[in-house]
């Protein structure tokens, strides 16, 4: 593979990483809020939907791996030029092509400056102003190419683990991945997993995938990325649903009539919206439509 190819690769696969890193936390902190939430909530009562709010919990640490599993996916049969995954791995065997760690460092210069006007064809500026911008730009220049080697020297020592047997993130991987194959994809009556995996390797592999997705998207496009942003919003949204959800589990535990009241309190109170259609009814013109 030459550089260029491997290059045009990289640009699609880092966003397209990010996403699926975006999609994991999301599933992580739904359902790290109501392990949190509901079971406490619920000690000492009982009622029959307990194993329908188990069920979707299930669904959702299988979801959990499969976006996990998703983001280090990779074959050990081919070689990199007929790989194509949007992964961790894939990624790492592309920046080992010749050429293309040197070339991602040179464009780096061209990321988006705050001194774009520098040698532009301008006469009101003076010659003083005009050397002082070109020498910021240079700096800023240098300064980002340091930031994007050192990014993919951060990104090539993460992704090694992954090939050292003896690692933690290897071994976590192997066993999601035998469990992703054998159970999740497939369902092989003749093909056990070695070895289940345990939830810790869940977690340990989405911090491994967001600080890999965090130096791709700076190396490549220059983009700073911090998910915990993303983590604390997710994490407060989901809160607030499992708050919900127990207290429709505390009420169904004291009888169907506290259900039926409940559900006609509610019904009462929510205001009128229009008839929800997938693909047009967006939170902006549902907005626009609430009466006054």
């Amino acid at each position: 593979m030459d550089r260029e190819d491997a290059i045009d690769r990289i640009q699609k696969i880092v966003p397209m990483l990010r996403h699926d890193v975006e999609t994991a936390i999301l599933s992580h902190e739904v359902m790290e809020a109501q392990n949190a939430i509901v079971p406490k909530g619920l000690e000492g009562q009982h009622t029959d939907f307990v194993h329908t709010y188990g069920a979707i919990q299930n669904a959702l640490v299988l979801k959990l791996a499969l976006d996990v599993a998703r983001v280090f996916d990779f074959s050990l049969r081919y070689p990199v030029e007929r790989q194509d995954m949007a992964s961790i791995p894939v990624l790492g065997m592309l920046l080992d092509v010749a050429g293309v760690v040197d070339e991602l460092t040179a464009r780096a210069s061209s990321w988006i400056s705050g001194i774009e006007w520098a040698n532009d064809n301008d006469g009101d500026r003076s010659a003083e102003v005009e050397a002082a911008a070109i020498k910021i730009l240079g700096d800023e220049q240098t300064a980002d190419k340091e930031t994007c080697k050192s990014a993919l020297a951060e990104f090539a020592i993460l992704a090694n683990r992954l090939s050292d047997p003896t690692s933690a993130e290897a071994s976590a991987l192997s066993r999601v991945k035998g469990f992703r194959n054998r159970r999740l994809a497939h369902s092989l009556f003749n093909k056990e997993p070695d070895a289940y995996p345990k939830y810790e390797d869940l977690t340990l592999l989405l911090d491994m995938a967001k600080m890999a997705a965090r130096l791709s998207s700076l190396a490549v496009e220059g983009l700073h990325v911090d998910f915990a942003d993303q983590m604390s919003r997710n994490r407060t949204n989901a809160e607030g649903y499992a708050r919900l959800v127990l207290e429709g589990l505390k009420r169904s535990a004291q009888g169907p009539r506290a259900v039926k009241d409940a559900l006609e309190a509610a019904c009462f109170r929510a205001p009128r919206r229009p008839p929800a259609s997938f693909g047009s009814w967006t939170p902006t013109s549902v907005q626009s439509k609430l009466p006054g």
